[in-house]
């Protein structure tokens, strides 16, 4: 499964990438057909 990363407002660490990828892959268990995942991560600012 090819996983393309896309950080918005922020750099991403590789922790954070190793992360999200670990995550995606236990999508296979349940979707055999899955071919490629985009993964985008933005920050957002809290207004607490």
């Amino acid at each position: 499964m090819r996983v393309t990363f896309t950080a918005r407002h922020f750099k991403a660490s590789e922790q954070l990438r190793q992360y999200a990828e670990n995550e995606v892959k236990k999508l296979k268990k349940f979707f055999d057909g899955i071919v490629d995942c985009d993964v985008i991560l933005t920050k957002q600012r809290a207004n607490c």
